[in-house]
């Protein structure tokens, strides 16, 4: 009897870690849903389903298949790098030249759980990172 409450309790913690890596990859707070999980049974399990069915957005095709608008771009100094918005061929701080070369891509840090984004490329970046690895995009 010991050994069958064991292994239900097993397979019952599965499920909630499912569940928690699943609200996690969605934007949720994945150890809310797997304590809820696992405390309240299957009935958690179903709610958890029901709200992600009603509260997550379908994908649109249509908008999927429009292009990308041209992001937004900076001029960073290579210098002291201070960022420039407008279109002038001088640091601002420390008089240096910019040139074409300094222009990025202005980006967004986007987070999923503990790990962050660059809103550009997509790649994983540090927590304080003021430029992504990847894209050079300025944060």
């Amino acid at each position: 009897m010991a050994g069958e409450l064991v292994l239900v309790v097993f397979v019952w913690a599965i499920v909630a870690f499912a569940v928690a890596i699943d609200a996690s990859r969605r934007g949720r707070h994945g150890g809310f849903w797997a304590v809820l999980t696992f405390v309240t049974g299957l009935f958690g399990a179903i709610v958890y389903g029901v709200v992600v069915l009603v509260t997550d957005d379908p994908v649109d095709e249509e908008a999927a298949a429009e292009p990308k608008p041209e992001s937004e771009r900076v001029r960073v100094c290579p210098t002291c790098s201070s960022k420039h918005d407008d279109a002038q061929n001088y640091c601002g701080e420390c008089g240096a030249e910019l040139g074409p070369e300094d222009e990025r891509p202005v980006g967004r840090r986007l987070r999923t759980g503990s790990r962050r984004y660059c809103s550009n490329c997509k790649s994983e970046i540090g927590r304080e990172a003021g430029t992504c690895p990847s894209c050079g995009a300025v944060f």
